[in-house]
């Protein structure tokens, strides 16, 4: 990354081919399964399963089969789903914009999502309370 550098010397990277690191954030690796809950431009909700590429503070990057069902500006959900928690359904959620739109081929796409709202760990409380009552009852007996 290059801090504050002047516009023409952003003319002059540019010019000798480099691009100029926008990013505040680090991206790392993360290859978790994404679920994305967004409605598309005329209106109709959908709700895609994806591959997360990598992550950073700031936003997110993904693999889409669903290109049509994106836009530019797009208000999604997206919940990152983690591993090895099925009883919980563990899961890190937030709100973001879709930034940009690659197509990599007629049918896969890659997503760039800007994040809203810090990202919040939850659970399904309704598992959770299921567990937690026949834990009690084992205890009872």
């Amino acid at each position: 990354m290059i801090p504050n550098i002047g516009y023409h010397q952003a003319l002059f990277l540019k010019g000798i081919g480099m691009q100029i690191e926008r990013r505040k954030f680090q991206r790392h690796p993360l290859r978790f399964q994404l679920e994305i809950r967004a409605s598309s431009q005329n209106g109709k909700p959908f709700v895609e399963k994806a591959q997360l590429i990598n992550i950073s503070g700031g936003g997110a990057l993904f693999h889409s089969l669903l290109i049509d069902q994106y836009f530019q500006g797009q208000v999604v959900e997206a919940n990152i789903i983690l591993p090895g928690t099925p009883a919980m359904k563990g899961k890190m959620n937030t709100r973001a914009t879709v930034v940009r739109l690659i197509q990599e081929s007629r049918r896969l796409a890659v997503i760039s999502i800007h994040f809203l709202d810090p990202l919040k760990l939850s659970r399904d409380e309704k598992i959770l309370n299921s567990i937690s009552r026949q834990h009690t009852e084992t205890r009872l007996t």
